[in-house]
């Protein structure tokens, strides 16, 4: 973290160590951040009062990036702080979908019919043998 004439900014990132993919989600600790340089080619500027932070970005390569922030203070003066983000290759595993218990077949008590035929087995059965 740099102060210039009397100016602090801070910025922090979580987490603390992405992966590839993964959303990194930037803070503005103190508020006077106006340019966000992620290190990788891209950056965000507040252009209207109405930008504010957190600002969210995803890193596509692995690698060490160095994060810089510029801010103004209400008087004009400028002040920059530099953050080192280690971004791994494994990429974020997708969210699974908890699993369900297995549900049983409802048992089919037999109709009327199916007891008719199971009594009339059982009778001749009966007189008949076997």
């Amino acid at each position: 973290m740099v102060e210039t004439a009397g100016t602090l900014v801070q910025v922090m990132f979580s987490p603390l160590a992405p992966r590839v993919g993964e959303e990194v989600t930037f803070t503005d600790a103190v508020g006077n951040i106006t340019k966000l340089d992620f290190g990788d080619g891209r950056f965000w500027m507040a252009t209207e009062p109405t930008d504010k932070f957190p600002v969210k970005h995803t890193y596509v390569k692995e690698g060490t990036y160095t994060v810089t922030a510029v801010g103004r203070d209400a008087a004009g003066s400028l002040g920059t702080d530099t953050e080192k983000i280690v971004v791994s290759a494994g990429t974020v595993p997708p969210v699974e979908p908890p699993v369900e218990p297995p549900v049983e077949p409802p048992v089919e008590k037999p109709g009327y019919f199916s007891r008719l035929i199971a009594a009339l087995v059982a009778f001749l059965k009966s007189i008949f043998g076997k």
